[in-house]
């Protein structure tokens, strides 16, 4: 798998609001909106991410959706809305694997994300949000009389990401911006 596909990015990339983070994610929901995509759902956009623009640009979408989710509503946002991969849109039930947050912490992970200064902190707020969130037994509740037993309590890890959020934001503004200028890896480099 490529990691980066930055004659790809170049070609699509418009500098919104200096705002390299932002600009990837923009234009993966470009390719989403797109009338031939109009099937498409989170996770095909992310899918397409990986396939066409690389791993970088997957990694970019899955932060900005948990980013906005949370700083929007919280985990629990992140979980209702779908975000983390829990998909409760085609039915009733959950994905308590959350498989789209597994995949975010792998690329974290694989990309050293996790060895900067916030990006632990954070690699252990969305760790601790995956074991709580698999290992959680949904109370005997429907779903739509009692939302709040489908899911276990966040609000710790919302107040541990609202210390961090803003700090976050702007490594990643600067780890996305460095990949973009020079297409390699910034932290293996050194220049993160």
């Amino acid at each position: 798998m490529t990691a980066f596909h930055r004659d790809r990015v170049h070609t699509a990339f418009k500098l919104e609001d200096n705002s390299p983070w932002q600009s990837l994610l923009n234009f993966c929901y470009e390719d989403w909106n797109k009338p031939e995509n109009g099937k498409w759902d989170l996770e095909d956009m992310i899918n397409n991410a990986r396939f066409t623009y690389g791993e970088v640009v997957e990694l970019a979408c899955l932060l900005g959706k948990y980013n906005q989710q949370i700083t929007n509503g919280g985990h629990s946002q992140y979980f209702d809305n779908g975000y983390s991969g829990s998909h409760p849109k085609r039915g009733r039930e959950y994905d308590y694997d959350v498989p789209l947050t597994q995949r975010m912490l792998e690329l974290m992970d694989k990309f050293k994300l996790s060895d900067t200064d916030y990006g632990k902190k954070v690699h252990d707020i969305v760790q601790d949000f995956i074991v709580r969130t698999t290992n959680y037994t949904p109370g005997e509740s429907d779903y739509d009389d009692e939302q709040d037993a489908l899911q276990p309590d966040y609000e710790d890890l919302d107040d541990s990401y609202y210390a961090v959020d803003e700090w976050w934001a702007h490594e990643l503004e600067r780890y996305f911006g460095l990949w973009i200028e020079f297409g390699e890896d910034p932290i293996a480099t050194g220049r993160f």
